[in-house]
């Protein structure tokens, strides 16, 4: 189970009709997109990632460090019926059977390729065009057991030339949004609004649904910044 670093983020502050934030480090147009040619051109895409999402690894952090917080965070589990080394244990099997890396990267190949309308080729560091990832952080949290769940995602991106290394595109994407069945397309074994104590109820089986689901959700912000850009120069 991946362990969040406190100093990552703050704790939740979202309000509750929040939705999507993306970030890009100035506005207007910074890319060459319109400066070449993709189809009949191939992709390939390399992603740096944490080895697993982080899930639920934000409830109790404010208060490890002291033994009111410690026991703050052992009685919201007894209240809640939360099983919290019994979910551990699940997030461990979990992460044996899911590449959660792997699937971000085909989502970002077959997605990224699509838009640009190159040929993808997984894995060759020889193709015409880079897609380069760097997903600084991902996953779900919540502030407490009872409380909603949220994804979030903090990503960067920088497209390629294979030849030369000129930089084509880059972006900077941060998103977070509450944990709806919506969210994640529809396939999510929980319905209506999700807290934390009903995703560490859920079985090995449905927690690989989830984690799968957390990939897709991950590459897709990256992917659909692409698009925006692309659109913007394909139809100005």
């Amino acid at each position: 189970m991946i362990v969040a670093d406190p100093h990552r983020r703050p704790t939740w502050a979202v309000p509750a009709l929040a939705a999507i934030a993306l970030a890009l480090g100035a506005c207007g147009p910074h890319h060459r997109l319109a400066d070449f040619q993709y189809p009949g051109h191939t992709l390939s895409v390399v992603t740096e990632s944490p080895p697993s999402p982080e899930f639920l690894s934000g409830i109790g952090r404010s208060g490890r460090g002291s033994t009111i917080g410690r026991i703050a965070d052992v009685v919201g589990r007894v209240l809640t019926g939360v099983d919290a080394f019994g979910l551990e244990a699940k997030l461990d099997t979990v992460s044996d059977q899911v590449d959660v890396t792997a699937l971000m990267e085909d989502r970002l190949l077959r997605r990224g390729s699509r838009y640009l309308g190159a040929e993808p080729v997984p894995g060759d560091p020889h193709a015409d065009y880079i897609l380069e990832v760097h997903v600084r952080s991902y996953g779900i949290d919540a502030d407490g057991w009872e409380d909603r769940a949220w994804a979030f995602v903090d990503a960067t991106a920088v497209l390629l030339d294979g030849s030369s290394g000129t930089e084509i595109w880059a972006a900077g994407v941060v998103a977070e949004e509450a944990v709806t069945p919506a969210l994640f397309g529809g396939r999510f074994p929980l319905r209506g609004a999700v807290t934390a104590a009903m995703l560490a109820d859920l079985t090995v089986e449905e927690l690989a649904e989830v984690m799968e689901s957390i990939a897709n959700y991950a590459a897709d912000h990256v992917v659909d910044r692409l698009r925006e850009d692309l659109r913007d120069v394909r139809d100005p």
